[in-house]
């Protein structure tokens, strides 16, 4: 299993928390997705993507989050999310799968991506 956080901090939790789970056979990197899809393309049988969303789900948790929102927010995390599905859709061998996370239901941009990454890559049941 290959994990993979472009984010440091969040790449070393991942790496505790797999040791922790007493995961075996686990590499856990901070690269680009673009940089690991070059690296390995078609290497993969299954890629789980969280993607990085416009953060709503966060408004309960901390007031100030809601101040970051915007629709030109939302746009560029729909960007930034098929910008990933694009990487991971070259890390996948053909016929393979994919998943992603649920979104909160008011992120219709970035739920649309889906539709299109599955009219792209088709999966294998």
């Amino acid at each position: 299993m290959v994990a993979n956080d472009i984010d440091r901090g969040r790449a070393e939790v991942l790496r505790h928390n797999l040791e922790r789970l007493g995961a075996r056979n686990a590499l856990v990197l901070s690269e680009l997705p673009q940089r690991l899809a070059k690296r390995w393309p078609g290497a993969f049988d299954r890629v789980i993507v969280d993607a990085p969303c416009s953060g709503e789900g966060m408004f309960r948790k901390k007031e100030e989050a809601r101040f970051h929102w915007s629709e030109a927010h939302v746009a560029g995390c729909a960007i930034r999310q098929q910008d990933i599905l694009n990487s991971a859709a070259a890390l996948l061998r053909p016929a393979d799968g994919w998943s992603t996370p649920p979104a909160p239901s008011r992120q219709r941009k970035t739920k649309d991506l889906s539709g299109v990454f599955c009219k792209v890559i088709p999966t294998s049941s």
